[in-house]
């Protein structure tokens, strides 16, 4: 049987999370401890549109990472150039 199932009816249960949160709608956020996950996307504990948009580390790490590729697909073919002989 879920765990919804089993709780005291749609009301019943915990009561308000604070001062004046009694009335409010939505706005108490996601309940429970923070999933373990490598990449945290959807990001948990954010709302709206912030939940779908990449974090700052996840647009820096991928910026380093593309760039970096850059780097190496230009710097490996291209050999080492010799050092030319004293011009006389």
């Amino acid at each position: 049987m879920r765990k919804a199932a089993q709780s005291k009816g749609r009301r019943g249960g915990k009561p308000p999370a604070g001062p004046g949160a009694a009335g409010r709608r939505g706005t108490g956020g996601p309940t429970g401890p923070k999933p373990k996950r490598f990449l945290d996307y959807p990001r948990w504990g954010k709302r709206g549109v912030r939940r779908w948009l990449p974090s700052w580390k996840q647009m820096l790490s991928v910026f380093l990472l593309g760039f970096g590729g850059v780097v190496g697909v230009w710097a490996t073919p291209t050999p080492p150039s010799a050092c030319p002989g004293p011009m006389r």
